[in-house]
């Protein structure tokens, strides 16, 4: 059973353009007037549909992202790509709610874990709990969030890391995902079931896929990443409580392999676009 298509194309208006599509019998003319006529519709019909969501109260700056690329302009969008705009958010009420990801997620037991979440912006350390963080969000909120500005979130226990290829963390609607963690929580996360993952998929993976979906547009990257202590001018005292360093031997005397290297630690990290930041309120 045969298939015919037929594909009749009309413009109206200034510089109208007759579009042939059977001008050759190879398809070639016709497949690059179709891609013209693709491209420029998209470049006509996108700030058009713009216009109308600006009428109904869409953002009256958004942030454009062509073919999966921000800040592009429009005309070098892709015969078959995309144009997408996306209202600017606000900044400090973003890291709130990416702290608050992160908080809900980790582990309790004798509350270290979760006691552990630092907020460094520009390198600088702000908050060490939710207080800090609060305390900070409402003196940022009245002066801005310079564009470019790079903040991370890192929990700084020595065995956060592990945790987070044992893909453990607390479930959202309580409990813990796998074996309960207990004080000995480096032993548990080593003998979780099925070995260990292939994967990261602890609190902070998990926390990071929600801030991609919620606050794309707001920077220019959002990060999942390990760190080490000292890194870009991070550093972790530890201040007595833990060890920032791999011991130097094991239980049997032997030298381990990284012995004396520091801690790596699990860390989300946004560089903020100013394209993307809407005006700030005061967070209360």
């Amino acid at each position: 059973m045969g298939l015919s298509l037929d594909i009749s194309v009309s413009e109206s208006g200034k510089g109208q353009k007759a579009w042939n599509l059977e001008s050759d019998l190879n398809g070639k003319a016709t497949e690059a007037e179709m891609q013209t006529f693709l491209r420029t519709a998209l470049i006509q019909i996108a700030p058009q549909a713009l216009r109308e969501e600006q009428a109904r109260g869409f953002d009256k700056k958004p942030r454009v992202r062509v073919d999966n690329q921000w800040d592009r302009p429009i005309e070098g969008v892709k015969p078959f790509g995309k144009i997408e705009y996306f209202a600017r958010q606000n900044a400090i009420e973003a890291i709130g709610q990416i702290y608050n990801e992160i908080s809900k997620r980790s582990l309790v037991d004798t509350g270290q874990y979760r006691d552990s979440n630092y907020v460094i912006v520009n390198r600088k350390v702000v908050a060490t709990n939710l207080a800090e963080l609060k305390a900070w969000m409402f003196t940022t909120a009245k002066t801005g969030l310079p564009s470019n500005t790079i903040v991370r979130f890192v929990n700084v226990t020595p065995y956060a890391a592990r945790l987070e290829f044992a893909g453990y963390s607390k479930g959202v609607r309580g409990g813990s995902k796998g074996k309960r963690i207990g004080s000995r929580k480096t032993r548990a996360a080593k003998k979780a079931p099925g070995g260990r993952a292939a994967k990261p998929n602890g609190t902070y993976v998990l926390a990071h896929r929600i801030a991609r979906s919620k606050y794309k547009s707001i920077a220019n990257f959002i990060k999942f990443t390990f760190i080490p202590n000292g890194f870009d001018g991070i550093n972790i005292s530890g201040n007595g409580v833990f060890r920032t360093s791999y011991k130097e031997v094991d239980r049997k005397g032997n030298r381990t392999k990284r012995a004396g290297q520091p801690y790596v630690y699990p860390s989300i990290v946004l560089d903020f676009s100013e394209k993307g930041v809407s005006e700030g309120v005061v967070y209360t």
